[in-house]
């Protein structure tokens, strides 16, 4: 009886033993069939990666190839600029996208040539424009070396026209003589007195010139104070100056009939002064005529 339980156990036992090494052998197929998927996944990715790189790196050659295309015609400049532009939205496509496929890459493949066949056209149109624009410069080079000729021999007249335009100028600027600024008080005495100064006599002697326009003149003052800003009372006392508005202190109308004239001008200021020299610039209409200065204690 014994032996017939010994002999159950041990055929039990085998049946455990074989059902284990079944599940075993199972399983040492299935880790072998997974890792070969992996591996077989993995260098599908690798191919891919290798694949994109490389569209990505014939998307940069063509973008470069774009870049060399020049011409001078507008229209073609921004159907090509328009061209660069899809190029360089596919490449950022391309940097962002972080999970891609084999069926994308050949997606981009597929652009690439759509956009290689476009850029051979582009190359004959901009070809083509190349050599009219050569023939177009060898006539310009014809026309310029003609056109170069009669402007110079038009220089020697204008170097002529402008020395005489220059001398005539020189010859129209104004000048005046001994300006003085004398500071008054109230009995009209000079004084350099601050705490008794009431107003500023500025007077010259505008040189004869015979090549002015004569007639009536305007003269202007600009008195500035030690620190360099010019006093005057309004806003309006502006007067143009070799196309510059300038702000004036004192004005006065005089009869210019191009001999030497004799003038003064008062300036009379309503506002506290700081003790310092003072400038004086005299001008007529827009021309500078000369400067003086003063001196307040």
């Amino acid at each position: 009886m014994e032996n017939i339980s010994k002999t159950k156990s041990n055929k039990s036992l085998i049946v455990i033993i074989l059902i284990m090494s079944f599940v075993l052998i199972f399983l040492i197929w299935d880790r072998f069939r997974l890792s070969a998927t992996r591996d077989e996944i993995t260098q599908e990715l690798i191919a891919t990666s290798i694949a994109r790189d490389s569209v990505k790196n014939e998307f940069n050659s063509l973008l470069e190839t774009y870049e060399t295309l020049e011409t001078a015609n507008d229209t073609l400049n921004e159907q090509l600029k328009i061209e660069k532009e899809k190029i360089r939205e596919i490449l950022t496509e391309l940097e962002k996208s972080k999970a891609y496929s084999n069926k994308e890459v050949q997606k981009y493949k597929k652009e690439l040539e759509t956009l290689r066949g476009i850029m051979r056209g582009y190359v004959v149109q901009v070809d083509s424009l190349n050599t009219l624009n050569q023939k177009l410069i060898a006539e310009n080079i014809k026309v310029t070396s003609e056109y170069n000729k009669i402007k110079n021999e038009s220089k020697e007249i204008s170097a002529i026209n402008q020395e005489l335009e220059g001398k005539v100028n020189k010859a129209a600027e104004l000048r005046a003589r001994e300006i003085r600024a004398v500071p008054l008080n109230d009995k009209n005495n000079a004084t350099d007195k601050l705490a008794k100064f009431i107003k500023l006599k500025v007077c010259f002697i505008i040189d004869a010139n015979k090549v002015v326009e004569p007639g009536l003149k305007t003269l202007y003052l600009r008195i500035a104070d030690p620190s360099g800003v010019v006093l005057y009372e309004y806003e309006s006392n502006v007067f143009n100056s070799n196309g510059k508005e300038l702000v004036y202190s004192s004005k006065k109308r005089a009869e210019y009939n191009n001999t030497d004239l004799s003038e003064c001008i008062y300036w009379d200021y309503k506002y506290q002064l700081k003790a310092g020299k003072y400038s004086v610039d005299v001008f007529m209409d827009s021309q500078s005529l000369g400067s003086t200065s003063f001196v307040l204690k």
